[in-house]
């Protein structure tokens, strides 16, 4: 991750969060671990969030279900539960969203329309390649 990036991030953490500040060893876990693109970060007093642009090879393959929360899920539930998440659980009256792309430097603050409207796109290109990848193979 870039230094400027990780930076922000603790500034963040240090003038938002009340609790939890450990949140934010868990977050840069998982920055290095999935290397991800984009990402958007949601901080509120009680800790942080990160709503994911899933990348294909990080999902199961077509038809299977793999251990996800309390239960399973293909990959179609999986994106899916992220947009549903990110509509419905959050709100800008306690919640702060920033779009984070580590590889390009992009830090910035953004409103929760502009957030679901990323990743309903994102989600929405998944689901037309998935339909795209069964109509090629039948």
């Amino acid at each position: 991750m870039k230094r400027p990036i990780e930076l922000k991030m603790r500034f963040v953490v240090n003038w938002t969060l009340r609790h939890y500040h450990s949140d934010l060893k868990h977050d840069f876990a998982f920055i290095q671990m999935y290397d991800p693109d984009r990402f958007i970060w949601i901080t509120h007093e009680c800790g942080t969030h990160f709503a994911r642009f899933w990348k294909s090879e990080e999902l199961p393959e077509s038809g299977k279900s793999v251990p996800y929360l309390f239960g399973t899920a293909t990959r179609e539930r999986i994106v899916d539960n992220e947009l549903e998440a990110l509509r419905n659980c959050f709100n800008e009256a306690v919640h702060d969203f920033y779009l984070i792309e580590p590889k390009i430097g992009t830090f910035r603050k953004i409103r929760q329309k502009e957030a679901v409207a990323m990743l309903e796109e994102h989600t929405e290109n998944q689901h037309k390649l998935w339909q795209e990848e069964k109509r090629n193979v039948a």
